[in-house]
Formats: C-alpha cells, sequence, structure tokens
C-alpha cells in the first residue's frame, strides 16, 4: 500500500539540499528520533524495511508509526510498504523532528529528495 501526506502550515525554510537514502532500525519499542542532525527536505519517501541484503529489501515484521515529534505518531506503514511525505511549496521539513515507534528490529529506510 502505498500512502502521500502534504503537510500545510508554517515549517522551516531552507536551500535545496542533495539526494540522501539511509536505514534507521529501531533499538527499542519506545518512540525514536530518526537523526538527530538537521536535515531539511522537500520531500521524503519512507519504506517499511529494516535492512538491505545485497541491494534487496527486507520487509519489516510489524507496523511502524512515524510522526513529527515523539508524542502523536499517526502515519503507519506497514511491512514492505511506502509512505511519500511533501513539505508546502517553497518551505522545507526538518527530518530531526520525525520519530519512529514499532518493534525492536523494525525500521524504516527513507529517501531525501
Amino acid at each position: 500500500m502505498n500512502s502521500s501526506v502534504i503537510i500545510t502550515g508554517e515549517t522551516s525554510r531552507s536551500t535545496p539540499g542533495s539526494v540522501t537514502q539511509a536505514t534507521k532500525v529501531l533499538s527499542g519499542t519506545s518512540a525514536e528520533q530518526i537523526t538527530a542532525t538537521q536535515t531539511h527536505f522537500q520531500r521524503i519517501t519512507f519504506f517499511g524495511y529494516k535492512s538491505f541484503s545485497s541491494g534487496t529489501p527486507t520487509d519489516n515484521t510489524g507496523t511502524v508509526n512515524i510522526g513529527i515529534g515523539s508524542t502523536y505518531l499517526p502515519w503507519e506503514l506497514t511491512a514492505g510498504a511506502e509512505l511519500n511525505i511533501t513539505a508546502p511549496v517553497g518551505q522545507k521539513l526538518d527530518l530531526s523532528t520525525f520519530y519512529l515507534k514499532g518493534s525492536s528490529g523494525d525500521g524504516v529506510h527513507y529517501v531525501i529528495l
């Protein structure tokens, strides 16, 4: 199942960056920050993968929830699914404000455009 979210309202602004991709694996069952480093983006795609082997993804065993901040994580990413989040036109979102929650060992692979 593919999902798209378009954020509206005021967000961080910055200059465009390069394409980035990485995998974040959960170390426990509490909400975890994806990265502590400010990473501004216009669009991000999350995949329900916990790892890659020879370039082939390994699906999560369960659902991972994603949210801005650690209190509310409304977006569900099922195993192997894709979620696209786009900032308002002319604005950027910051990946360091995004959190994940799910089973230990599951995670997300993300591509920032």
